[in-house]
């Protein structure tokens, strides 16, 4: 073995010597080192990612921007004071919230940001640090910052009930990658509780609303396939306009119309007596002229049928004696 006259030169011979005594372990020792500085390196790295939970960062420092690639420095960015041009004052009754931003960023998502931020109005609410300072009040704080944190960040932890939540705001700025992963979840949610009412009539609701006309059939056919829904109570929380399809859809099919006859009176009756209204006999036949009117009440020979809606008190008197005529034709 040959030594060098100085004590790097020694460490280099024994470590030659003793490598192949203890080459196995040698080998696991140097892997096990590398696999813990890389497990190191991700937690240190995961650690700067930021999350929808992070406070604002007021420090107007360079941050290193050590994230790697596009995403990893737009992470840095989200709620960061650095460079930001724009602070949205998000509140509700109960808090409030302020929130750094980068117009650009926001404006690359959304052309309703972008719309905003060309707007003079925009413009002329600067505050003495030179930001746009805009309010938001009619979306919760959380909700908001969730929408920032996926515009900057790409990444969002939705499921079928949490993207309730999101959907009208991703709505209101045309954030077209949230509606989407949205509209994953809500078919997801809709294919596992297709026998729900709740969650059903809610999609309903939701997606007339926001004129999502493939989910809307599709809870619509759930209903078709299970008339008996109407029973529940929430039937009740379906907007006028969607009771309306409902009760259209499901006369194309039934074999029951009492059964709708009679939901459609309950339904009147809440909604009459939630807005503090009359519920007599002759309001009720108001408030669903146009849905009866969209029904062909006479394609039911059943003479059962035809006396229940003629009595019904809904059917205006032509209607009504076309379906007793019928009985004695």
């Amino acid at each position: 073995m040959n030594r060098r006259p100085n004590i790097h030169g020694q460490l280099i011979a024994v470590n030659v010597q003793a490598a192949p005594h203890n080459g196995s372990n040698s080998e696991e020792s140097k892997m096990s080192k590398r696999l813990t500085l890389k497990r190191l390196k991700r937690e240190e790295e995961k650690s700067k990612v930021g999350n929808p939970d992070r406070k604002v960062q007021k420090k107007k420092i360079w941050n290193n921007f050590t994230q790697p690639g596009v995403i990893g420095r737009l992470n840095s960015l989200f709620l960061h004071e650095s460079m930001s041009d724009v602070v949205f004052t998000v509140k509700t009754a109960q808090e409030s919230e302020n929130m750094p931003a980068h117009s650009v960023i926001l404006s690359m998502a959304s052309d309703v940001f972008f719309k905003n931020f060309m707007d003079e109005k925009f413009n002329k609410n600067r505050g003495d640090d030179g930001r746009q300072h805009i309010t938001i009040t009619d979306i919760e704080p959380k909700i908001f910052r969730r929408l920032l944190y996926f515009i900057y960040t790409d990444k969002i932890k939705l499921n079928p009930e949490s993207a309730f939540q999101m959907i009208d705001a991703a709505k209101k700025y045309n954030v077209h990658g949230l509606i989407r992963r949205c509209l994953n979840q809500f078919i997801v949610g809709l294919n596992a509780r297709k026998y729900d009412p709740t969650y059903v009539f809610g999609i309903l609701n939701m997606a007339s609303c926001h004129h999502f006309e493939d989910l809307h059939d599709q809870a619509l056919s759930a209903i078709e396939w299970h008339e008996e829904m109407i029973e529940h109570e929430d039937f009740f929380i379906l907007d006028k306009d969607v009771f309306q399809k409902v009760v259209q859809n499901l006369w194309k099919f039934t074999s029951n119309p009492q059964r709708i006859f009679t939901r459609m009176i309950d339904f009147a009756h809440h909604k009459l007596a939630e807005a503090n209204k009359s519920t007599d006999i002759w309001d009720v036949r108001e408030y669903l002229k146009d849905t009866v009117s969209s029904l062909d009440v006479c394609k039911f020979n059943s003479k059962k049928d035809r006396l229940f809606m003629a009595d019904s008190g809904i059917l205006n008197d032509g209607k009504a004696m076309e379906l007793r005529y019928g009985l004695n034709a």
